[in-house]
């Protein structure tokens, strides 16, 4: 619960009832994003990764370990799980997907495309000058450069 008021005497009554947050008006976009980034962490936190996904596939629903993907790619309002040499899709958005994968196994590493970090085996510099992801399937995936750091981070332990 975040607390938005003009008015800062309440400020400690609103820590009392269990605010996660004050923003005390006129607030700047810079505290209300730490505000929101502070709440979106703790969201994460009180709800688990799934182990699990749930798909229809072939009059059939499947339980999809997430431990098994190797990478998922956005596909409009679906995203594309691979899964070795199978792909599925499911109805959700990769943005929405992302907030529920463990931000320790799972790495955007473009807009349309997040990989198991799990699976990644090199980065390797194309003939481009693009990097890509070359994962233990065999499948290569270019990585942006707005997501090429974090991804470093992420594989080599924060180093």
């Amino acid at each position: 619960m975040i607390f938005v008021t003009a008015y800062d005497q309440h400020a400690l009554r609103a820590f009392d009832v269990g605010a996660l947050d004050y923003l005390l008006k006129p607030y700047s976009d810079e505290r209300f994003h730490t505000a929101l980034s502070r709440a979106r962490d703790r969201l994460r936190q009180e709800r688990p990764a799934p182990s699990r996904l749930v798909l229809k596939h072939a009059g059939q629903v499947i339980f999809l370990p997430v431990a098994d993907i190797d990478w998922i790619g956005a596909a409009d309002y679906y995203t594309s799980l691979h899964v070795g040499a199978q792909t599925h899709l499911l109805r959700r958005s990769l943005a929405d997907l992302e907030r529920d994968l463990d931000p320790a196994v799972f790495c955007r590493i473009h807009r349309s495309t997040i990989i198991n970090i799990q699976r990644l085996q090199a980065v390797q510099l194309n003939a481009d000058g693009d990097h890509e992801a070359v994962l233990s399937n065999g499948a290569r995936l270019r990585i942006s450069r707005t997501w090429r750091k974090a991804l470093l981070d992420l594989a080599g332990g924060g180093r």
